[in-house]
């Protein structure tokens, strides 16, 4: 997949190649929609052009720094988390995405507890959110 951060559309041809549904889903924040804009180009037969000769600086995480971050950490996993079962159910049917879920709840349980026992307040923060974030979501609205 090509990354959104460094991305350039060309968006006629998307139009023509997606119609209607071109463009990111705003079903995903901030995680997967790159991801999931290039698997609908590539499913649909389209074009995604990688230039290996660009070179971008990419300043991971920026869009979750902030003045308090744990509570950045805690959104990241938030969200991560909740677009991950989304993609899973959107691209690869409804069980896929009822798979993913249960494999997140398991692994966000088994995070936060080696987080709290490794006192890691950062990956703590992160990990909980994550938690939070497969618990919230609706398995019926992905």
């Amino acid at each position: 997949y090509a990354c959104a951060a460094v991305m350039l559309v060309n968006l006629p041809r998307l139009r023509a190649t997606l119609g209607e549904g071109a463009g990111f889903d705003p079903r995903f924040f901030l995680y997967y929609e790159d991801e999931d804009l290039c698997l609908r180009v590539f499913r649909r037969q389209g074009q995604i052009l990688v230039l290996p000769q660009i070179e971008v600086v990419h300043f991971s995480r920026g869009s979750v720094k902030g003045t308090q971050p744990w509570r950045a950490e805690y959104w990241r996993g938030f969200h991560h988390a909740q677009s991950k079962i989304r993609f899973q159910s959107k691209h690869f049917g409804a069980a896929a995405g009822r798979r993913a879920r249960r494999r997140l709840l398991g692994s966000a349980c088994l995070n936060v507890l080696a987080r709290v026992l490794l006192l890691s307040p950062k990956h703590l923060a992160r990990a909980w959110g994550r938690l939070r974030g497969v618990w919230q979501l609706d398995p019926g609205a992905v």
